[in-house]
């Protein structure tokens, strides 16, 4: 669990008495099951978590071990007021009504917490409590200009603890969104046509990044067996998995962490009318075995580098690829990827790169 989120914790702790006998309702980058601790006194709650093991984490303290099967990506638990759920907002959005009080711990994205927000209008009792908080290098410190922009009067500063700030004002009428953040993105690249829903939530929002490309191209010029297994791990909001498919792959995966992601991927699927095999996974863990595993992995916790989940993933590998298992990723050339790889492969080689990123493969 990031240091920020637990700074965020004990600001939240503070000032737990906003949850007392209230309806409440907590969206947004939850990293840990702690924040259920703040909700003993409330009269109900509703927690939406985004990240797998967040949730499993939280339904483990109740002695609920959680096993997703292929295809389940979404999961609801609740337990005596406690209603949890590993899901997209806007699937959960119908089962909730009179909520006297929202906190929405800010995103990495300013857009995807502006439209966590918005999604919340018709969930709100009149005279509802609406709490901001997030860590000030994320920008908990100018969080009321949040508030404002969505037209709800006289935001106040709550508290301030640990580098972190909570923000509150009080919900008057329904507020205009900001800015429509539903959008869909047209690929064209090397004769593949998609189309690909978009959400301020997944890596890569309204365009294609510059190392998936790299990737999807190296991915075209590699012919393979068109029959292999192949797993897109990390898959954000498809792209490399339905392009696979689009390149005539019939046997393909994919895998991530984040439910808003799997769902995305899942709309993308049924948008471009492929079919797809979904797991929800924190990287290796709840996948199989195959020919071919495909990635563009994250580098970063919060704002800071880190490789580490990478380099686990680089050791584990091996032991989800088929016999002649080959793993293609693609990386900031500034990594030093090729050796790592090294240290867990035998063959390594270089397919594509430019200035800013390497695609490599690795095989047994």
């Amino acid at each position: 669990m990031e240091k920020q989120f637990l700074d965020l914790l004990v600001l939240l702790e503070k000032n737990q008495n906003i949850f007392k006998d209230q309806n409440v309702l907590i969206l947004g980058d939850i990293a840990g099951a702690n924040i259920l601790k703040l909700l003993a006194h409330a009269a109900s709650a509703h927690v939406l978590f985004d990240n797998l093991n967040a949730y499993s984490e939280a339904l483990a303290l109740f002695g609920y071990e959680l096993k997703l099967k292929a295809n389940e990506y979404s999961h609801e638990f609740e337990y005596k007021h406690l209603h949890l759920y590993f899901n997209s907002f806007e699937n959960i959005a119908p089962k909730l009504n009179n909520i006297t009080t929202l906190l929405l711990l800010l995103t990495k994205s300013k857009q995807n917490s502006a439209k966590l927000l918005y999604e919340a209008n018709n969930c709100l009792q009149t005279n509802a409590f609406i709490y901001v908080a997030g860590a000030n290098a994320k920008g908990g410190k100018s969080a009321d200009s949040l508030l404002k922009s969505c037209s709800l009067s006289k935001p106040y500063k709550v508290d301030i603890a640990r580098k972190c700030t909570l923000f509150a004002c009080q919900y008057e009428q329904k507020f205009a969104q900001i800015k429509d953040y539903d959008s869909e993105l047209e690929l064209k690249l090397n004769e593949v046509n998609l189309k690909l829903a978009q959400d301020a939530a997944v890596f890569s929002y309204q365009k294609l990044d510059q190392g998936t490309q790299l990737l999807l191209e190296s991915l075209a010029d590699n012919k393979l067996d068109p029959k292999i297994s192949i797993l897109d791990l990390g898959c954000g909001c498809g792209v490399i998995a339905l392009y696979l498919k689009a390149l005539g792959y019939t046997n393909v995966s994919c895998s991530d962490i984040s439910a808003k992601a799997l769902n995305l991927t899942m709309h993308n699927a049924k948008l471009n009318n492929y079919e797809l095999t979904l797991y929800a996974s924190n990287m290796l863990d709840n996948v199989e075995k195959y020919d071919l595993i495909v990635s563009n992995p994250p580098f970063h916790d919060g704002i800071d580098t880190n490789i580490t989940m990478t380099q686990n993933m680089f050791k584990n590998a091996k032991a989800h690829l088929n016999a002649n298992g080959k793993l293609i990723i693609v990386a900031n050339a500034f990594l030093d990827y090729l050796t790592v790889l090294k240290e867990h492969f035998d063959n390594v080689t270089i397919l594509k790169q430019n200035t800013k990123f390497i695609v490599y493969q690795a095989s047994i």
